[in-house]
C-alpha cells in the first residue's frame, strides 16, 4: 500500500459569507491589498469570532 492510499481526502467550498472568519477578513482588508498578507496574531476583528468558534457557540 502507497502512502496516498493511507488518506482520505475531501474537498468542500464553503462561501465566504458563511465563514464568518473568512467574511470579516475580507470586508476589513483594503482593496488595494492584492499580495499576501502573513499575520503573526489574529487581527482584532476576527478576536470574538475565533473565540465563539473555541466555545461551540454558533454563529448566525
Amino acid at each position: 500500500m502507497s502512502e496516498l492510499e493511507v488518506f482520505d481526502i475531501g474537498i468542500n467550498h464553503i462561501y465566504r459569507e458563511a465563514n464568518n472568519c473568512a467574511e470579516a477578513l475580507a470586508n476589513d482588508a483594503p482593496v488595494s491589498m492584492k499580495d499576501l498578507h502573513i499575520y503573526h496574531y489574529s487581527p482584532s476583528c476576527i478576536a470574538t469570532l475565533l473565540y465563539a468558534d473555541l466555545i461551540g457557540v454558533a454563529l448566525p
